[in-house]
């Protein structure tokens, strides 16, 4: 069944109970980076791992690149859509661990 919120996470991830609000987070025009908390990179605009996405953001923003084959940057490409395309605010936890 489609929600009005998607959310796309690694299979390998388990959510945390702290951060249990941030996934349950449904704001259009606000995507969150739940992945930002114990990220294992720290460059401008990472975006990776774990992120809630309203459905109408994902779709506007074009959903994730089918150019990239193998592991890396799709998410950042699609951190750029979602500010370009869909005009999100991409916003991150404030908490630093979990």
């Amino acid at each position: 069944m489609l929600t009005p919120s998607s959310l796309a996470e690694a299979l390998s991830t388990v959510p945390l109970q702290e951060a249990l609000p941030y996934y349950c987070h449904h704001c259009l025009g606000e995507a969150i980076h739940i992945g930002w908390i114990n990220r294992k990179y720290d460059y401008p605009h990472f975006f990776g791992g774990i992120c809630s996405v309203p459905l109408t953001d994902f779709l506007g923003a074009g959903g994730f690149p089918n150019e990239f084959w193998g592991w890396g940057r799709e998410d950042d490409v699609f951190h750029g859509r979602l500010r370009a395309l869909a005009r999100a605010d991409v916003l991150v936890p404030s908490a630093t661990h979990g």
